[in-house]
């Protein structure tokens, strides 16, 4: 007859697997050093937030007007420099200058 040891657990089982690490939000926040603390927050308890500390830039960081990142510097109050959109790449801008299919020669033919 075989012996269980260490209370009847088995030490050869297999550990349960983690469930996927997927971002569910981000929570910014002013730093002591002047910069800021980005916490990531997990969708799933068995990982804990993760704090990525940011120091204050020499200089305004450049963001693209109207986006995301402009968004957030205005509202933290993180130095930042507006410059505008590039225009679209060649392939998006060129979007409608493509060979014409089947079905667009019927529609513009009525």
């Amino acid at each position: 007859m075989a012996t269980i040891a260490h209370g009847g657990m088995n030490p050869r089982a297999e550990k349960p697997k983690m469930p996927k690490k997927e971002l569910e939000h981000i929570r910014v926040s002013e730093a002591e050093n002047g910069g800021h603390i980005a916490e990531h927050h997990f969708t799933s308890y068995e990982h804990a937030p993760e704090q990525h500390v940011f120091s204050a830039m020499e200089g305004k960081q450049p963001v693209i007007e109207g986006s995301l990142l402009h968004h957030v510097a205005k509202h933290m109050g993180i130095p930042h420099s507006v410059v505008e959109a590039k225009a679209e790449s060649a392939d998006k801008s060129n979007a409608s200058a493509h060979a014409p299919d089947e079905e667009e020669e019927i529609e513009e033919a009525v």
